[in-house]
C-alpha cells in the first residue's frame, strides 16, 4: 500500500486472475511490476476452493500485507456473501512502520488511518469482479533526520548522564582544544547540583539535550511520569540558560527505534511534546566501567565510524567513573580527522541551528522563568543544606562518646544499659 500510494500508480484490479496489480517506478527509474493477494484474492479463492471441500486453508505470513483477511478466514464455517464483503470496505493500517528518510534522529510525523475503497460483488457468481482504493490507510510514519549521502563523513559526538564536577571539566576542555562541539543529554538531577557546568557547555558552543530528571528506568513508568520527568528537565535548563530543548534521548535507550506498534509509545508521546529522539549506532559501551579501556573505547568508535554504522557516537560524561572515556577522546579526534570525518553537533546534522533545537524562552514564560529559578535555586540550596544535616548527624553518630564508655564504678549494670540507649538514641 505504501509503494502503491508513494508512488501514485494506483491499484488495478486484474478481471482475469482477480488479483490487485500495480506498477511503481524505483529509484534506478526501472520499472516494478507488483502482484500481491490481499483480502480480496481471499475471498474469491476460497468461494472457488469450497466447491472442492478441502480440509482447510493455509495462511502465509499472518495477514502482514492486508488485515482484513482475518474477516475472510473467520467465515470458514458460514458463506462468505454480501455482508463479509461489506466488512471488507474499511481497509485498516498494517502491522509494519513506515520509516521514512535517513539518520538517527526520530520523531512520528504520521498517526495510523483507516481506508476505503469501493468493492463490486456478483452475487449470483459469489465473487467479487471489481474493487478500487478510494483512500489509503497509513500506519505510524517515523521520519528520519541526519543521514544521507551528504553526512556520510560527519560524527556527532554525544555524552549522557552529566554533567559531573569530575569529568564534565575535563572532556570540555578536550573539546575545546580540538575546537570540536559535541551534544550533551543532561541529567536534571546532576544539573540542579552543577549550574555553571551547564553554562559552560552552552558557552562553549555545544548543545544540551533532555535525558529526563531522575535518570528512571522509562519502560516502567507511566506517560504522565515521562511527561513530569521531562517537564522538570526542561523548567531546570530554562531556569539556568533561558532556553528551552528539542532533543530528547531515553536513558538505556529504551525503545529508541521501535520496530513494531506495540513499542512506539515513548517516541509518539517525545513526539507530541515537541521532541526529536537521538539514537545513536556508535555505541563503545564505554558505560561498562570498570572493564572498557580507552583503547577498546578509541577502537569502536574509529571502526564503526570507518565502516559507516552511523554518524552518532554514544559517549558518556556522568554516571560513574568516566576516566578511561576522557584518556579515549584525543585518539577518536585525532584518528577520525585523520581519515577525513568532520565532527559536528546534533543539529548540524539536522542542516539547522543550535537556536533552533534550542529555542529562547517565549515571551509568555519569560514570567514562570523568573519563578523557576527562584524554586530550582531554593531546592539546590536545601539539597545543600540536607547533605550538611546528614554528615553532621552521621558525625555525631559514629563519634565516642565520653559518658557511655565510662563505665560505673559499683559496676551496675543499669549505668551500662543507660548509656547504650543514651549512643543508640544519639546515634
Amino acid at each position: 500500500m505504501r509503494l502503491s500510494r508513494d508512488s501514485h500508480d494506483p491499484v488495478i484490479f486484474d478481471p482475469k486472475t482477480l488479483n490487485p496489480t500495480f506498477d511503481y517506478r524505483a529509484a534506478d527509474d526501472s520499472i516494478h511490476h507488483v502482484w500481491y493477494l490481499d483480502a480480496i484474492t481471499a475471498f474469491n479463492q476460497i468461494h472457488f476452493a469450497d466447491a472442492y471441500h478441502p480440509e482447510g486453508y493455509v495462511l502465509w505470513r499472518m495477514g502482514a500485507e492486508d488485515p482484513r483477511i482475518w474477516s475472510v478466514f473467520g467465515h470458514n464455517k458460514t458463506r462468505l456473501d454480501q455482508t463479509a464483503v461489506d466488512n471488507l470496505r474499511t481497509m485498516p493500517y498494517g502491522y509494519d512502520l513506515d520509516y521514512e528518510g535517513d539518520g538517527e534522529i526520530l520523531r512520528v510525523t504520521g498517526i495510523p488511518r483507516l481506508g476505503s475503497s469501493d468493492i463490486i460483488y456478483d452475487p449470483a457468481q459469489r465473487r467479487i469482479t471489481d474493487t478500487t482504493i478510494t483512500a489509503y490507510p497509513s500506519g505510524y510514519v517515523i521520519t528520519r533526520y541526519g543521514g544521507g549521502s551528504s553526512n556520510a563523513r560527519k560524527i556527532a559526538l554525544t555524552f549522557d548522564d552529566g554533567p559531573n564536577i569530575t569529568y564534565t571539566p575535563s572532556i570540555l576542555d578536550i573539546l575545546e582544544r580540538y575546537h570540536i562541539p559535541a551534544t550533551f543529554f543532561t541529567v536534571g538531577i546532576n544539573t540542579s547540583q552543577n549550574p555553571s557546568l551547564i553554562e559552560q557547555i552552552y558557552l562553549d558552543g555545544n548543545v544540551i539535550g533532555n535525558h529526563t530528571f531522575t535518570h528512571p528506568n522509562i519502560s516502567v513508568i507511566s506517560e504522565n511520569q515521562l511527561q513530569i520527568e521531562l517537564d522538570s528537565s526542561q523548567r531546570l535548563l530554562e531556569s539556568i540558560l533561558g532556553r528551552d530543548t528539542l532533543l530528547f534521548r531515553p536513558p538505556y535507550a529504551e525503545d529508541i527505534e521501535p520496530a513494531t506498534p506495540e513499542q512506539i509509545a515513548l517516541i509518539l508521546a517525545t513526539s507530541r511534546l515537541g521532541y526529536y529522539t537521538v539514537s545513536m549506532h556508535i555505541d563503545p559501551n564505554d558505560w561498562d566501567q570498570p572493564g572498557t579501556s580507552a583503547d577498546t573505547i578509541a577502537q569502536r568508535v574509529i571502526e564503526g565510524a570507518i565502516n559507516g554504522d552511523g554518524n552518532v557516537v554514544l559517549l558518556h560524561d556522568g554516571g560513574g567513573d568516566r576516566t578511561q572515556t576522557a584518556i579515549a577522546l584525543p585518539k577518536i579526534i585525532e584518528t577520525l580527522q585523520v581519515q577525513g570525518f568532520e565532527f559536528v553537533t546534533v543539529p548540524q546534522l539536522m542542516s539547522v541551528s543550535r537556536d533552533a533545537v534550542l529555542p529562547s524562552v517565549s515571551a509568555t514564560g519569560q514570567s514562570a522563568l523568573f519563578l523557576n529559578t527562584i524554586s530550582f535555586s531554593f531546592i539546590h540550596s536545601f539539597g545543600i543544606f540536607l547533605r550538611f544535616f546528614f554528615f553532621v548527624g552521621i558525625w555525631i553518630g559514629i563519634s565516642p562518646d565520653s559518658s557511655s564508655s565510662s563505665s560505673s564504678p559499683s559496676g551496675n549494670a543499669s549505668d551500662d544499659t543507660h548509656s547504650q540507649r543514651t549512643g543508640y538514641r544519639r546515634a
